[in-house]
């Protein structure tokens, strides 16, 4: 009897779980239609104007070969924020691509105000590390290539900075957790999509959420690329939250309980999920974060956390 009642609930638990998976596939179909239209036949900016008493706001983000052709999805989420940002960058491999090589949809929205910018091939860490570079004067917002964001994704984020101005402010975050010794535990036992938005130097800022990283809070010459790309070639978070603890830098999440994942809409492809899983379940950001805490000797316990690394 009691092992009827286990596998029921275990098909039930897979029911539920196929039929939120449907219900995801639809409604990403739905917004890429939507967006795929929009890009066709939009002739408004993606950006606005920056006025004289503001301090720039630019969205960066990256891509590469396989998802060239479907990134204009991404960034025209971004033109339908209630609050556009003053620029939007999209970095790309100087090696991989020219801008004659871009497909239609992308110029089109060059068009409307997007940036094409050309650099090393610096992985993941070519939506940050080139932006902070090349706009040191201005407050940047991180975004990820496979995820369609809400319209109040960079609303929410100056409002939040606005209250926290010298703090690191995204809309999503996990949180580290320690065992009884007082060790940081493996990354797949963290508080994963933490609610809390207090400044705690435990907060974990997964920056593709989109990230708020205030004016003159990093500065670019603190970063040895070629370190970084060694340590932590697959895991930019992960160095990305040593940085931030090695230099002291607060962080919070956006002070918004709706659900992330309803209102985030992931398009990622099977090799994506193989990566982050083999991060996640092959202990790969342990290894990377083991690395990093070790370059930037930081001791991997809690005290580390709460005591500013002395």
């Amino acid at each position: 009897m009691f092992k009827k009642l286990i596998n029921f609930c275990q098909k039930f638990i897979a029911s539920v779980n196929t039929a939120e998976r449907i219900e995801r596939t639809f409604e990403l179909k739905i917004r890429a239609n939507h967006l795929l239209n929009s890009t066709l036949n939009s002739k408004g900016m993606i950006t606005r104007d920056l006025s004289d008493s503001e301090t720039p706001t630019v969205v960066s983000l990256t891509t590469y070969s396989k998802r060239i052709h479907e990134v204009h999805l991404t960034i025209e989420s971004i033109s339908e924020q209630t609050i556009k940002p003053h620029r939007v960058v999209l970095w790309l491999d100087e090696e991989e691509f020219t801008f004659e090589q871009l497909p239609i949809l992308i110029r089109k929205q060059v068009e409307r105000g997007l940036e094409i910018r050309f650099c090393k091939n610096l992985r993941s860490y070519k939506k940050l590390i080139p932006s902070l570079q090349s706009f040191p004067d201005s407050n940047l917002i991180l975004i990820d290539d496979d995820i369609l964001y809400p319209h109040d994704l960079i609303e929410l984020l100056l409002i939040e900075h606005e209250k926290f101005p010298g703090v690191i402010v995204g809309h999503r975050a996990h949180k580290v957790t320690f065992d009884s010794q007082g060790n940081i535990k493996p990354y797949r036992h963290w508080g994963m999509e933490s609610s809390s938005h207090e400044v705690d130097r435990t907060t974990f800022i997964t920056t593709g959420g989109g990230t708020f990283v205030p004016r003159g809070v990093i500065d670019p010459s603190d970063i040895n690329i070629e370190m970084v790309l060694e340590l932590c070639p697959n895991a930019d978070d992960i160095w990305f939250k040593a940085f931030c603890l090695k230099h002291n830098i607060p962080c919070k999440k956006v002070k918004d309980d709706r659900d992330f994942r309803t209102r985030f809409i992931s398009v990622e492809s099977v090799q994506d999920i193989g990566l982050k899983n083999e991060n996640y379940f092959e202990s790969g950001n342990d290894l990377q974060l083991v690395n990093i805490f070790d370059y930037f000797r930081i001791k991997n316990n809690y005290n580390t956390f709460i005591n500013n690394n002395e």
